[in-house]
């Protein structure tokens, strides 16, 4: 099955706006793992910094062991969920303390037995945070395992290196980061050589996503930040029970989950066990008709506040991710590293800091999240479907995960992949717009992947407004409203004339009347009217008019290519005008560049343009300076290249010969349910949005029912003044307009 790879943004990047096709086919459906390789930094922090002072840690009602006590020969227990919800102890001997070894800290090399480890196959991914104590004393949190050696060996984070964190529990600090990923260690010195060590893997619980698409994008999105993704099946057990359905929606933070949903989206009842020192707990990253959570262990809970991992999750420092309760499946022995088998439950508070040696989160505390809301109306089989998310609001994560929501909730709506034609309408709202919701609709087709092809302007406008240069926002919800089918609703811009009745030449303020010749594919020939003003104080001389789709330059059309291809992780593909906001040619404030977006032209808008300028002779067609009074006309068939809107469009290498357009545009042949708010608006675009630097086009357009393709130029005439006489009078008279008997349609106007 084709496969295409959506574009989505990181922070401080960018990519072309067309995105890559990619052919992937996973192995059978089996049940595994998602791991994280969770970045420890080797560099001074607020936990503690490599041979300096540690903070003093804050009192808590838990005694502790001083790391200064630990020694070898020390042999206590440790608590982890094997199964289930409960915490089961099992035997630690500490083996030694190592100088230096984690990020910030020393490690303590341990090495654990018991018979549920030993049929689990020994420390296991999920097991991150798990508590060792000796004679009843908190010594840390098993965080670290030993690379190609006995699972049996590991390290632990020292409970004082992470204490500190509970006094940053309240999440004073804004939420989330824009630097990288950090790289993690490798190893540590060791007496006798080098210890390979690697923070123990985090399961990612998925479910709802199917594994060669939105699960694959995932994988892709999530590998920059240590993340693994390599197959769903797990995860919420209420997760998809409404996919493709119709009707009301529970609230997605509690579908499928016991006891009573709070106001705040907090799960309350008797269906959620309080968290204790050793229950597994989740990081949710997606909840609702699919769900993306990390599993890992809780090392200490005081009051309301509890540390676990003892190592990073994405080394972000304040952050504001939902934390939920975990059921254990079973752990299952491999010769890599074994793991947990899990299922998210209720969201149960927030974690509220992420940091080298531990997360920490509060009890009871809402998270922010980020709803996403798809309506897909299949008109091939008369179906109209309902998909809901909700998404961590972080700024790294936010646009990636919104991504990889909308295109599951696209293709459970369609239940096909493939061709076809899509109107796609989306309005995203956030605090901190100039403008209560930013709001866009196009037409889309494309030969191997509508439902991809049909998301890069979404992608495109959520990082516009996330990463725009101008104003922080905070992103509140996205809603999606997208009809398809298979038919291919495509146009070619075959010529291009002087309407019947224009003049032989032009003087400067005129309007020239144009009519472009289309042909739909394989459907009957129609023309469609177009006008553009001539300044009035342009030089005079042959002037050549360029028609085109809109969305699409030329010189793109040309290659039929549209433009450059980025493989995942990609970044935001910027609309024209926004890849330089900051110089003075580019947009000067967020209410300018959001204008831009929203109104920019579309796949199905017919383009005339000309520069008017001295320059204007650069773009004229090979030998039409110095042309007679009268148009010329330039045949634009055989040019097969992809629409496309504002925003990016797709690829499509590898298509069917004769498969033209990836692009959008708006969609009046494939309209919006009549329910939705925005259905029917059309917003046009007829003034030029981005200048060259050396000058702006002069543009018009109008909308047409078809995604169109290819462009054709005429060259005209202008003079200063004096006399002009009706084309249909002069030497080229009937050979521009089209005559009756051509096998060309009436005119189609809009």
């Amino acid at each position: 099955m084709p496969i295409r790879k959506v574009c989505l943004p990181r922070p401080g990047r960018r990519c072309g706006s067309r995105l890559t096709q990619a052919l992937s086919i996973c192995a059978a459906a089996v049940v595994t793992v998602l791991w994280l390789a969770g970045p420890g930094v080797c560099r001074a922090d607020a936990t503690g910094a490599a041979g300096g002072a540690t903070p003093a840690p804050p009192s808590i009602s838990t005694p502790i062991l001083p790391l200064s006590q630990v020694h070898a020969g020390m042999k206590g227990q440790a608590l982890t969920v094997f199964s289930g919800r409960k915490p089961e102890p099992f035997p630690v001997e500490i083996l030694g303390v190592l100088k230096n070894a984690g990020p910030g800290t020393d490690l303590i090399l341990v090495r654990v037995g018991g018979e549920a480890v030993q049929a689990g196959g020994g420390i296991s991914a999920g097991m991150s945070g798990s508590p060792i104590y000796v004679d009843g004393k908190l010594v840390g949190a098993i965080a670290y395992s030993v690379g190609g050696s006995d699972h049996r060996l590991g390290l632990a984070t020292p409970i004082e290196s992470m204490l500190p964190l509970l006094s940053e529990a309240d999440g004073t600090e804004g939420a989330g980061s824009e630097k990288a990923a950090p790289t993690p260690p490798e190893s540590v010195a060791a007496e006798g050589g080098i210890l390979p060590v690697q923070p123990i893997a985090t399961p990612v619980l998925t479910s709802g996503l199917d594994a060669r698409r939105s699960g694959a994008l995932l994988a892709q999105w999530l590998k920059p930040w240590g993340l693994v993704v390599s197959g769903p099946g797990l995860g919420s057990g209420g997760a998809g029970e409404n996919a493709g359905g119709s009707g009301s929606f529970p609230d997605p933070l509690s579908a499928g989950q016991s006891g009573a949903a709070s106001g705040n989206g907090l799960q309350t009842g008797s269906g959620v066990a309080a968290l204790q020192p050793g229950s597994a707990f989740g990081v949710r990253l997606v909840g609702g008709d699919v769900d993306v959570s990390a599993l890992g262990t809780v090392t200490l809970v005081e009051g309301q506040r509890f540390l676990g991992f003892g190592h990073p999750f994405l080394t972000k420092g304040a952050v504001d991710l939902a934390a939920t309760d975990v059921t254990v499946y079973t752990t299952v022995p491999s010769q890599d590293l074994p793991f947990k088998i899990g299922a998210t439950g209720a969201v149960i508070g927030t974690i509220v800091q992420d940091r080298p040696t531990a997360v920490a989160g509060r009890l009871g505390q809402a998270p922010s999240m980020v709803s996403i809301a798809l309506t897909v109306v299949d008109q091939d089989r008369q179906r109209r479907s309902q998909f809901r998310a909700e998404v961590a609001n972080d700024p790294d994560l936010v646009v990636g995960l919104l991504g990889v929501a909308a295109l599951e909730g696209l293709d459970r709506g369609l239940a096909r992949v493939g061709k076809g034609t899509m109107s796609l309408q989306f309005s995203i709202k956030a605090k901190g717009l100039p403008v209560e919701e930013l709001t866009r609709q196009n037409l889309f087709y494309d030969p191997v992947d509508i439902s991809a092809a049909s998301l890069s302007e979404l992608v495109s406008g959520l990082g516009l407004i996330m990463y725009n240069p101008f104003v922080p926002v905070q992103l509140e919800s996205v809603q999606v409203v997208a009809t398809a089918s298979q038919k291919r609703q495509t146009a070619r811009i075959e010529k291009v004339s002087l309407a019947p009745g224009s003049p032989a030449s032009f003087h400067p303020g005129d309007k020239v009347s144009l009519v472009a010749t289309l042909r739909p594919y394989r459907g009957q020939v129609f023309t469609q009217p177009i006008q553009v003003s001539l300044p009035g104080d342009m030089a005079p001389g042959p002037l050549t008019i360029t028609v085109r789709a809109g969305g699409v330059q030329p010189a793109q059309q040309d290659n039929g290519q549209g433009t450059s291809s980025l493989t995942l992780p990609g970044n935001v593909s910027l609309p024209p005008g926004a890849e330089e906001p900051q110089t003075p040619a580019g947009p000067q404030s967020l209410e300018q560049l959001l204008k831009e977006f929203a109104e920019g032209e579309r796949s199905n808008d017919l383009v005339a343009e000309f520069y008017p300028g001295p320059s204007q002779t650069q773009h004229e067609a090979p030998g039409a300076a110095g042309s007679d009074a009268g148009a010329a006309e330039m045949d634009g068939a055989g040019q097969d290249a992809g629409g496309g809107g504002a925003g990016p469009a797709l690829n499509s290498p590898g298509a069917d010969a004769g498969s033209g357009p990836g692009g959008g545009g708006n969609g009046p042949s494939a309209p919006l349910p009549p329910e939705h708010p925005k259905a029917g608006t059309a917003p046009r675009n007829t003034a030029p949005s981005v200048a060259p630097a050396e000058e702006a086009p002069v543009r018009s357009a109008v909308s047409t029912e078809y995604v169109l393709e290819g462009s054709t130029e005429i060259t005209i005439n202008v003079e200063e003044a004096g006399g002009r006489e009706s084309a249909a009078a002069g030497p080229e008279a009937g050979k521009n307009p089209p005559q009756p008997g051509d096998g060309e349609a009436p005119t189609a106007q809009k």
